[in-house]
C-alpha cells in the first residue's frame, strides 16, 4: 500500500524578471469570496460562486428555508463607501423569502481589526409577521386550519 501524497501549492505572482509581486486586488477579492463560501457551506448552505464576478452578485447561498444573494467586497483603506453597490443591489428582483446582502472584508488598519461587515440590503421575511395558512379538507367537506390559524 502506498502512502497518500499531500501536495501544497503556493501561488506566487512574478513579474517578467522573476521577482515576486503583490497580489492583485481582484485576486485578494476572490480569496475572500472563497473563504465566505466555505463559511456558508459549514453553516449548512449550498453555495454557488459566480466565476469571474461578472454577474450581479458573487455568491448565491441557499438551504431549505432561504436564499441569499451575496456581493463580496474587500478593502484595505481606512475609509470606504459602497453606496453605488448598495443602490444597485436594491434594484435586484428577488423572491420574498430571499435576501440581498453586501459582505465587506476590512483588512487591519491602525486600530481597526480585520473582519467581516455584513449588511442586509433588501428582502427577508419577518417571521414574526408571516404565517403560513394551510387549508385541510376533512371527510365531511369542511375546511379547517391546524393550530387554530
Amino acid at each position: 500500500m502506498t502512502p497518500d501524497i499531500i501536495l501544497f501549492v503556493k501561488i506566487v505572482n512574478t513579474n517578467s524578471i522573476g521577482r515576486e509581486t503583490m497580489t492583485s486586488n481582484k485576486t485578494r477579492g476572490i480569496i475572500k469570496e472563497r473563504e465566505l463560501k466555505i463559511k456558508l457551506i459549514k453553516e449548512g448552505y449550498t453555495c454557488v460562486r459566480s466565476r469571474g464576478s461578472l454577474g450581479a452578485v458573487d455568491l448565491i447561498a441557499f438551504n431549505t428555508t432561504n436564499v441569499r444573494f451575496i456581493s463580496v467586497k474587500r478593502t484595505m483603506s481606512k475609509y470606504y463607501s459602497y453606496k453605488a453597490e448598495e443602490e444597485f443591489l436594491k434594484t435586484l428582483a428577488i423572491p420574498p423569502f430571499a435576501t440581498v446582502e453586501l459582505w465587506i472584508w476590512t483588512d487591519k488598519f491602525e486600530e481597526r481589526k480585520a473582519g467581516w461587515i455584513k449588511k442586509i440590503i433588501k428582502g427577508g421575511i419577518d417571521e414574526t409577521k408571516t404565517t403560513n395558512v394551510v387549508l385541510v379538507s376533512t371527510p365531511t367537506g369542511k375546511s379547517w386550519t391546524p393550530n387554530g390559524l
